[in-house]
């Protein structure tokens, strides 16, 4: 239960200070999550955010169970919470935001604040992500350079509606620059190649070089290798 579960209470409190919301008097944090509103603000960002606060949390916890019952090992609080804070910024950063969904009631502008929400002049949120070091699935920085593009893609079927999308990190782990597209009924590789393109194009509008590139396709590699001489890559890594 997460009412007995220290760590769950400690983040549940952070949760609602950072909203200005208070939970229920008693305690009992079920009633609370079973009276949780749905539209508690007036601002479509924040909403989107409270909405997500829940999800994200329990993945957390179960995550953190499960690597104490079997591995034996444990994060800190602090680095649970900045985890839960990333997990959320990056989620919220894929949407597309316009003037008319940011707060304008200085509560919700404090709210933006404090999960380090910033709108981009593209309508686009930044992040300033936390970099876990204990974990092995950790981004880690470029190599004698000062940005890194890392990119994928996700398909349903081969032929099938694919996504791609990638990040531009400096080498302090700050999140420069989101980008994310589809492709209706193609192959894994087109996917994996027009998200390598697209993410050319923006490094070249946004001078990121010199670029170390960054994915988990042999195809996408050796593509970036063969125009490396033009773009100017200075190293091609395979996650």
């Amino acid at each position: 239960m997460m009412e007995t579960c220290l760590v769950a209470m400690h983040l549940w409190k952070r949760i609602d200070q950072c909203n200005r919301k208070q939970g229920d008097r008693s305690g009992n944090t079920t009633d609370t999550i079973w009276h949780w509103p749905k539209h508690p603000f007036q601002s479509p960002l924040i909403n989107s955010l409270w909405n997500l606060i829940l999800g994200f949390l329990y993945w957390i916890l179960w995550k953190e169970r499960n690597s104490r019952i079997f591995n034996n090992t444990s994060k800190p609080i602090d680095t649970l919470w900045l985890l839960l804070k990333q997990n959320l910024q990056e989620t919220l950063a894929i949407r597309d935001w316009h003037d008319t969904d940011l707060p304008e009631s200085p509560q919700e502008r404090l709210i933006m604040r404090t999960w380090n929400l910033d709108l981009s002049s593209s309508a686009k949120i930044k992040m300033h992500p936390f970099i876990d070091p204990a974990s092995p699935s950790t981004w880690s920085p470029p190599v004698c350079v000062s940005f890194k593009l890392n990119c994928d893609r996700a398909a349903k079927g081969n032929p099938g509606a694919t996504r791609f999308g990638g990040d531009f990190r400096n080498n302090g782990g700050v999140v420069l620059h989101i980008y994310y597209g589809n492709i209706c009924n193609d192959t894994n590789n087109a996917a994996e190649l027009e998200g390598l393109w697209r993410g050319i194009g923006i490094a070249d509008q946004n001078h990121f070089f010199p670029l170390e590139v960054e994915g988990d396709s042999l195809i996408l590699i050796n593509s970036a290798t063969i125009i490396q001489a033009g773009i100017s890559v200075a190293k091609i890594a395979s996650s």
